[in-house]
């Protein structure tokens, strides 16, 4: 029998970690630790000292001026916004196809990706100025969640209709 061991200290509100585990499961846990990291981030900041994970996201995709670093924070949390409602859309996707509706997942698919995104990305800052911008992806996810619930609500009608017609009991 195989002893697996994780060790976790706190220190200075970082988590350090030791393991003694299978490759997926350190992937696993680690993957664990920076969706926490990023969760408690992208919450208000308390203190100014706490923006360095801001700062060293943008550092990744760039060389920041100040301003740039300054607007970083607010910019990340509204386009963070998007991530919440994401993950339902995506399995919308799957869940469509699986129950046989594959053109109702092609109309999730391509709102989520070109259409809606597309054309509020020229829209929103043309109408209401540049700062509307990040809030393209949000609004184009809370968009397409809409139309998806709408649809799930339609379809899982629809199939107790017919599991009810097939003499199945709920």
């Amino acid at each position: 029998m195989l002893a697996y061991s994780s060790t976790r200290k706190l220190k200075n509100n970082r988590v350090y970690l030791s393991f003694a585990l299978p490759r997926t499961f350190q992937i696993k846990e680690t993957g664990f630790h920076f969706v926490t990291f990023i969760c408690q981030q992208g919450f208000p900041v308390r203190k100014a000292d706490q923006f360095g994970a801001f700062h060293a996201y943008v550092n990744v995709f760039m060389s920041p001026t100040d301003s740039v670093l300054r607007i970083a924070p607010g910019i990340m949390r509204i386009y963070g916004l998007a991530y919440l409602l994401l993950p339902l859309n995506i399995f919308a996707t799957y869940y469509f196809q699986s129950v046989m509706q594959p053109k109702t997942a092609l109309i999730i698919s391509m709102a989520r990706g070109m259409v809606l995104c597309g054309v509020l990305v020229f829209v929103l800052p043309a109408l209401f100025g540049a700062k509307l911008l990040w809030w393209v992806m949000p609004i184009t996810e809370f968009a397409v969640a809409i139309y998806t619930i709408l649809c799930m609500v339609k379809s899982n009608r629809s199939l107790k209709e017919l599991f009810l017609a097939a003499g199945a009991k709920f």
